[in-house]
């Protein structure tokens, strides 16, 4: 039995979900469905920097189980000129 697995590119979206104590949650993604994602899947960001309602950059996989997000980085750098 062999498992699929794809792969694509650069994706948006806004974490709807977050469970902290078991470190995933899912993001929606912009008229795409859902994605599930781990602290594993946070490379350049901590898994609890991000909050819900927060606006996201992720690649993504299609795999049995469904669609999974990698790579999960905020959009906001912080250095935002508007922001308090």
């Amino acid at each position: 039995m062999s498992i699929l697995i794809i792969t694509g590119g650069k994706m948006r979206g806004i974490i709807r979900r977050m469970e902290l104590d078991k470190m995933w949650g899912f993001i929606e993604g912009k008229g795409t469905g859902d994605y599930f994602f781990h602290a594993e899947d946070c490379n350049e960001t901590k898994f609890f920097d991000l909050h819900l309602g927060e606006e996201v950059e992720f690649d993504f996989e299609v795999t049995k189980k469904g669609l999974r997000a990698r790579n999960v980085r905020p959009l906001s750098s912080g250095n935002d000129p508007h922001s308090d």
